[in-house]
């Protein structure tokens, strides 16, 4: 018993003598040694304070570590001018000081004959210059007697709800899985649903682009003011009113709607809007996608990735020609992020959008030094005077009030007006031709092919729907 006591005073005396020092220097242990007075009640309530103290201070730590990656990453951002575009002259050393440049790709390092990828996803995302990519599949896919997979209606796969991509949206046929080539439309992302459908070795590709000009077009060309009921004027646009409190006009909408005005680009590359609150889970889910996707284009870089494209795919230089597809006229609205001082509000209500274009801009300044810089400058040289070339020879002139473009409400698209007599030249005739024709043509021919191969009468659909007057039936004269 004695001992017994002794061996409490001990520990009494230790602690007394550890309080003393420790209140010398500043600390603070009233915490760990509660008053031995308290009943047991008061011990664990002592305690259980305490542990919600820390677990508040935990939360509060955590939250300020979320803030202070947000804050490292805005201000990123703004000092290494992710923004801004770059030069031909000095495309290549911006940011490779800061990243560490990956080995490149296997297909960036072959040398001599390539074999062409004829099995190509292109995920189609929303105002990216996507539409112009699209059509060069379309005339690629033509050329070489290639199997879309098309939508079962219209040019969209998921609908107007942008469903994540099914293989219950496609357009019904009898032609295998390992038969199927090119899927180019606007889908939501979906790693099953694009592997029940395109053949294992299928090449993945998408475009991104700066989200400061992808966001305005994406509110813009969707009318994203009338949905939301956003006020603006030419001095004040709504974009710049929505993106000073745009929690307030998104929290009230459904969500397939607001989706799209919140890291649109994320969204169609299939991230959970949950997964877009934390940084973490966006950081992992950019990893996610750089691993699933082969090559990743960007808008401001456009030229130098359809090189990179051409190499990818082992194609010619024909085929990347282009003319511009989907793009505003002139008369149609437009803001200037820049100019009215929205780039930085765009920043911080995309911060995925944003992560996601950082991350790819950096990948494709490596590629694009790994390519070789003056080689990719010839090339890109080349390519645009190919298309300058064409243009001349084709085009006759712009329409910016064009029927045969489709574009909502008062925002228009240009559409190209082909010169007299070239009407059965094939190659200017595709080139200016827009999505939902092209769209309408395939899925006509494909209905026919598929009708062929199962010894079904064909009977050829009109590609151009004309619109008469409505008369009343002539009566026949008795």
């Amino acid at each position: 018993m004695k001992r017994q006591r002794r061996r409490l005073l001990l520990v009494i005396a230790s602690f007394t003598l550890l309080t003393s020092c420790l209140s010398k220097l500043g600390g603070n242990i009233n915490w760990l040694v509660p008053d031995v007075t308290e009943s047991r009640f008061g011990l664990d309530k002592t305690f259980a304070n305490n542990n919600a103290e820390n677990h508040d201070n935990l939360q509060k730590s955590t939250r300020e570590h979320e803030f202070t990656a947000r804050e490292t990453l805005e201000s990123k951002i703004k000092n290494d001018n992710v923004t801004k575009e770059v030069d031909d002259e000095t495309l290549p050393t911006e940011y490779n000081d800061l990243f560490n440049c990956p080995a490149p790709p296997k297909w960036l390092r072959q040398k001599g004959r390539c074999h062409p990828k004829n099995n190509v996803l292109f995920l189609k995302t929303r105002r990216t210059g996507s539409g112009t990519v699209q059509n060069i599949m379309f005339r690629y896919g033509e050329k070489h007697n290639l199997n879309f997979v098309l939508p079962s209606g219209g040019n969209q796969f998921g609908g107007a709800a942008a469903l994540p991509f099914h293989k219950s949206q496609i357009l019904k046929s009898n032609i295998s899985m390992e038969e199927n080539n090119i899927l180019c439309h606007q889908a939501r992302f979906s790693e099953f649903g694009f592997s029940s459908v395109m053949p294992d070795d299928s090449a993945y590709v998408t475009i991104i682009r700066d989200p400061t000009t992808q966001f305005e077009s994406v509110f813009t060309h969707m009318q994203i003011d009338k949905l939301f009921r956003i006020p603006g004027s030419d001095e004040q646009p709504a974009l710049k009113n929505f993106l000073e409190r745009p929690e307030s006009y998104f929290n009230i909408q459904p969500s397939n709607i607001k989706m799209l005005t919140r890291n649109p680009m994320l969204f169609d590359l299939g991230i959970s809007y949950q997964d877009t609150l934390y940084l973490r889970q966006i950081n992992k889910y950019i990893q996610y996608l750089d691993s699933k996707f082969d090559f990743v284009m960007l808008t401001e870089f456009f030229d130098e990735s359809l090189i990179l494209l051409k190499k990818f795919l082992c194609l010619d230089i024909e085929d990347i020609t282009y003319f511009e597809h989907n793009v505003r006229s002139a008369a149609s609205k437009f803001v200037d992020t820049s100019a009215e001082g929205l780039d930085s509000a765009v920043h911080r209500w995309n911060l995925g959008d944003t992560r996601l274009h950082q991350y790819f801009r950096e990948k494709m300044l490596c590629l694009i030094k790994q390519y070789g810089e003056n080689k990719m400058e010839t090339d890109v040289m080349k390519l645009r005077e190919m298309n300058d070339k064409l243009y001349d020879f084709c085009v006759a002139e712009i329409a910016h009030d064009s029927t045969n473009v489709w574009s909502p409400g008062n925002v228009r698209a240009i559409a190209y007006k082909l010169k007299k007599g070239l009407e059965k030249n094939t190659r200017c005739v595709n080139m200016i031709k827009s999505e939902h024709i092209y769209t309408r043509e395939l899925r006509n021919k494909y209905i026919a092919k598929i009708k062929q191969n199962s010894g079904l009468p064909t009977k050829p659909k009109e590609t151009q729907r004309t619109w008469k007057k409505w008369s009343a039936p002539a009566i026949p004269v008795q």
